[in-house]
C-alpha cells in the first residue's frame, strides 16, 4: 500500500512539472485577449511616386508617398457617376502644396516645420539655463527609414548631428488614425538628451487662405473655442493657447489654482465638413496642448493644434545668491532650469477621431470621446448619482487673534442635521450634503486632523447625524477631507532641488504621493465609525506633481496612477476637480469651472467638458449664493447639465471676517432656504426628462440663446437675452427656459 501511494506521488508530481514547463509555450502562444500582438515591421518595398495604400478599415483608408513623405487618410466612397468627381475627405499627415498653397515660398525652418512628421526639442546634458533647440524631421539634418507592417506604417527618424533618434508608428483603427511612440525606440548617444517630441504637429491644420467655416476647440476650464471668421478681430498679440495636461510643470505654481491647464488630453479642429478630434490615449500624464490661430501676425497665416509629449522633468535650480555692481554687493536672484537627467521612457499614443459631415463640430467631437471613454472603461458609466442639490456647508475656521488663534463654529454637527431635515421637509428628495472644516481646527489646517472638533458638538452630535442619514434614503452626507495639502514634516514632496513644493508663501505643502493611501485611511478611520457618512476627496482631481525624493520618488505618471488606485479603493461620494484619471470611479464632481480663462486667442466659452460627462455622473459649478446674478446661473446650470449647488452655513456670514476663509458673503442658510427648495424642486420636475441623459449637441440659435439636445431627443432652449424669443413655435421668455419633447 505504501509502495503504491508514492509511485501515485511521483506521478503527480511529474504532471505537475509538466504544467508549470508547459505555461510559459501556451503563453508565448496564445497572447492575452487583449492585448495587441506586436506588428512585424519591413523595409518599404512600395511604389514611390504614388499614394501606395496600406490600410483600409472604418470606412478610410491609410496611403502613404515616400516621395513626398506623406501619408493621407482618405473617406471610402461609392464611384462617382460619368463625369463627376468623387466627394470624399481626405487628411493629410502635413501641409502641402494642395492645403497650403505658399508653403513652397515659406522660410526654409517653417516649411521644415509643416511637412515634417514629427518635431522635437532637445537639449545639452548639463544644460543649466533652460536653453534647448528645436529640430524637425522634415528637415536636412534629418533621416528616415520608412517601414511597413499589417496595416501599419513605421518611421525611424534620426537626427545624426546630436545622436538622437526615435520612432514614430502609425497605424488605421476602426477608421481613425492612432500615432505611436514607442518607448525602446528612443535613442540618446551623444551630448544631447530629448525633451519633447510633437507628433504630427500639423494633422488636421487648416490654412487662413482656404476657409472661414471652422475653428479650433480646446479643454481650457470647461471648454473654449476660437473661430477662423473672427481671427482678423483678434488683437495682433495675442498669444498661442498653451495648456498642461492635468495641472502645471511649474512647480513653483503648483500649490495655487489650476488656472491654465487642461482637464482631458483633447482638442479639436473643425475644417467645413469635416474635423479632427485630437486625443492622447496613452502618456497623457506629460504633455501639453498647443492652439494656434492664423493672425495677421503669424508667421504662417495656419490654423492649427498639437502635443507637445515630455519626456523629460524640468525644476528651477538657484545658481547665485549676489551679483557685483561697481564697489557694492547687490542682492540679485539669479535661477536656471535643469532638466531631469532621468529619460521618462513610456509608450506615447495619440489618436485622431476622424469625423465628417453632421459629426464635425464639437458636439460630435464630445461625443465621440464620450463613446472612447466609456468603451475603455475612463467614466464611470455604473455610477449611480443622482442629485437635486449639492450642498456644502462650511462647519469652522480659526481666526487670527492677537494673543492666540481662536475658532469660530459656522455650523455645528446638529445644526447640518436641521438644515437637511427642512430641505428634505421642503421637498427636496435627493440631496448631497457636503460638511467643509468638519474636523478638529477647522478649515485651513494642514494636515488634516482626523478629530472631531468639540465645538462642533463632538461625538454625540456626530452619531445622531449618522444615525438622522441612515433613517433618510435620499439624504446623503459626506465629510470634505484635503487629501495633499499639508504642513512641514518628513512626508512632503521635493523638487529635484530637494527643496519642498510649497506655496509662496511656504506655508502649505503638497504630500509626497507615496504617503497617499496612508493618509487616506489615517482620515477614513474616523468616518468608519460612523456608517452612513462618507469621504469627500479633495485637490485629488484637480492637480498632478512628482516628487524626487529618493526615499519616495515618483514621476507624473506614477503619481497619477497612485491618485487612480486611491480613488479606484476608496468609494469618495464626491471629488473635486475632473482630471480624467478620476472618471473611471468618479460620483460626483464639485468645484468644477464654469468657464474658460479668456484669453485673447479665444471668442467663446463652451460646457465641452460637461457635454463629454453628461449622462454618466453628476458635478456641480459656482455656488448659488457665489453670484451676482442667480437667475443667469440658474441658465447656465441648465446648459451645462450642472446640478444646482450652494455653500451655506448655519450663523451669519459676517462671524468669518479675519479667519483663514473669508470669502463667503452671503451664506446664512436661513436667508437662502426658500430659494434652495424652489430650484431643486424645479429641476427635479421640469428638468426630470432630461436627468440621467447625456447632452448629445450644443449649439447657438441666436445672438444670446443656446439649444441643447440629449439622447433621448428632449432639447432645452436657453434665452439669456432681456426679451423673449421664438423657436420653432414655442416663445421664451426674457432670462428664461423652455424644455421641448422629441420631434414625432
Amino acid at each position: 500500500m505504501k509502495k503504491r501511494t508514492y509511485i501515485w506521488r511521483i506521478a503527480i508530481v511529474a504532471i505537475l512539472c509538466m504544467l508549470l514547463i508547459s505555461q510559459p509555450l501556451l503563453a508565448e502562444q496564445a497572447p492575452a485577449e487583449d492585448q495587441k500582438p506586436e506588428t512585424v515591421y519591413t523595409d518599404w518595398t512600395g511604389d514611390s511616386t504614388t499614394y501606395v495604400p496600406v490600410a483600409s478599415n472604418g470606412g478610410k483608408t491609410l496611403s502613404f508617398c515616400e516621395d513626398e513623405m506623406l501619408f493621407r487618410v482618405e473617406e471610402v466612397v461609392e464611384a462617382a457617376a460619368e463625369g463627376e468627381t468623387p466627394a470624399g475627405r481626405v487628411w493629410y499627415s502635413a501641409m502641402t502644396p494642395e492645403t497650403y498653397s505658399e508653403l513652397e515660398d515659406s522660410s526654409r525652418i517653417w516649411r521644415a516645420y509643416m511637412k515634417s512628421l514629427l518635431a522635437i526639442t532637445y537639449a545639452g546634458r548639463t544644460e543649466a539655463r533652460g536653453n534647448f533647440i528645436k529640430a524637425y524631421s522634415a528637415s536636412d539634418d534629418a533621416t528616415i527609414v520608412v517601414k511597413s507592417g499589417d496595416n501599419a506604417l513605421r518611421f525611424d527618424v534620426e537626427f545624426p548631428d546630436v545622436n538622437i533618434a526615435l520612432a514614430l508608428e502609425i497605424t488605421l483603427e476602426d477608421g481613425n488614425l492612432v500615432a505611436r511612440v514607442p518607448a525602446d525606440s528612443i535613442r540618446e548617444d551623444g551630448e544631447y538628451v530629448l525633451l519633447t517630441v510633437e507628433p504630427l504637429p500639423f494633422f488636421g491644420a487648416v490654412a487662413k487662405e482656404t476657409t472661414t467655416d471652422g475653428y479650433l476647440v480646446y479643454p481650457d476650464g470647461c471648454g473654449a473655442i476660437s473661430y477662423f471668421d473672427r481671427v482678423d478681430d483678434k488683437s495682433a498679440y495675442a498669444l498661442p493657447i498653451e495648456l498642461d495636461i492635468y495641472g502645471t510643470r511649474n512647480l513653483e505654481k503648483t500649490v495655487e489654482d489650476g488656472a491654465g491647464t487642461a482637464m482631458l488630453p483633447i482638442f479639436g479642429i473643425k475644417n467645413a465638413d469635416t474635423a479632427v478630434l485630437a486625443a492622447i490615449t496613452d502618456g497623457e500624464e506629460n504633455a501639453k496642448i498647443v492652439a494656434t490661430t492664423a493672425l495677421e501676425t503669424s508667421a504662417v497665416p495656419i490654423h492649427h493644434s498639437n502635443f507637445e509629449l515630455w519626456y523629460r522633468s524640468e525644476y528651477r535650480i538657484y545658481l547665485s545668491a549676489a551679483s557685483t555692481a561697481s564697489n557694492s554687493v547687490v542682492k540679485k536672484e539669479n535661477f536656471g532650469v535643469k532638466y531631469d537627467p532621468q529619460l521618462q521612457a513610456e509608450d506615447r499614443e495619440v489618436t485622431y477621431f476622424l469625423l465628417t459631415d453632421d459629426d464635425a463640430n464639437y458636439s460630435g467631437m464630445a461625443n465621440a470621446y464620450r463613446d472612447y471613454l466609456l468603451e475603455n472603461g475612463l467614466l464611470n458609466k455604473d455610477s449611480a448619482a443622482s442629485s437635486d442639490l449639492f450642498l456644502t456647508l462650511f462647519m469652522g475656521a480659526e481666526k487670527e487673534d492677537a494673543m492666540v488663534n481662536a475658532y469660530v463654529p459656522m455650523t455645528t454637527y446638529e445644526q447640518a442635521q436641521e438644515i437637511c431635515k427642512t430641505l428634505l421637509d421642503g421637498g427636496i428628495q435627493d440631496l448631497d450634503v457636503m460638511l467643509r472644516g468638519w474636523s478638529k481646527g477647522g478649515y485651513g489646517i494642514y494636515p488634516q486632523s482626523n478629530k472631531l472638533e468639540k465645538q462642533l458638538g463632538g461625538k454625540k452630535a456626530m452619531k445622531a447625524l449618522n444615525k438622522f442619514v441612515g433613517e433618510n434614503e435620499g439624504l446623503s452626507v459626506s465629510l470634505e477631507n484635503e487629501l495633499l495639502f499639508t504642513g512641514k514634516g518628513n512626508d512632503i514632496a521635493v523638487k529635484g532641488t530637494n527643496v519642498p513644493i510649497s506655496d509662496l508663501m511656504n506655508e502649505t505643502f503638497l504630500l509626497t504621493p507615496a504617503f497617499l493611501e496612508k493618509r487616506v485611511q489615517k482620515l477614513g478611520k474616523k468616518v468608519s465609525r460612523f456608517d452612513n457618512l462618507s469621504t469627500a476627496a479633495s485637490t485629488l482631481g484637480r492637480i498632478i506633481y512628482p516628487d524626487y525624493d529618493k526615499k519616495t520618488v515618483s514621476n507624473r505618471f506614477q503619481t497619477v496612477e497612485t491618485f487612480k488606485e486611491v480613488a479606484d479603493n476608496h468609494d469618495f461620494a464626491a471629488i473635486q476637480g475632473g482630471n480624467q484619471y478620476v472618471l473611471a470611479t468618479a460620483n460626483h464632481l464639485y468645484d468644477m469651472p464654469a468657464g474658460s480663462s479668456l484669453q485673447q486667442m479665444t471668442d467663446d466659452t463652451i460646457p465641452w467638458y460637461y457635454m463629454i460627462v453628461s449622462g454618466n455622473l453628476t458635478y456641480s459649478i459656482t455656488a448659488g449664493n457665489r453670484t451676482g446674478d442667480l437667475q443667469v446661473l440658474k441658465l447656465r446650470w441648465i446648459e451645462y447639465g450642472a446640478t444646482p449647488t450652494f455653500e451655506l452655513t448655519a450663523n451669519r456670514s459676517l462671524d468669518l471676517y479675519g479667519t483663514t476663509y473669508n470669502n463667503l458673503f452671503s451664506s446664512e442658510f436661513t436667508q437662502w432656504k426658500d430659494r434652495l427648495i424652489e430650484i431643486s424642486n424645479e429641476f427635479n420636475t421640469a428638468l426630470s426628462k432630461v436627468k440621467g441623459q447625456s447632452i448629445v449637441k450644443h449649439e447657438s440659435v441666436g445672438d444670446e440663446q443656446i439649444c441643447v439636445t440629449y439622447e433621448n431627443g428632449y432639447r432645452i432652449v436657453l434665452n439669456y437675452a432681456n426679451e423673449a424669443f421664438a423657436f420653432e413655435g414655442a416663445t421664451v421668455e426674457a432670462e428664461n427656459y423652455v424644455v421641448l419633447a422629441p420631434a414625432n
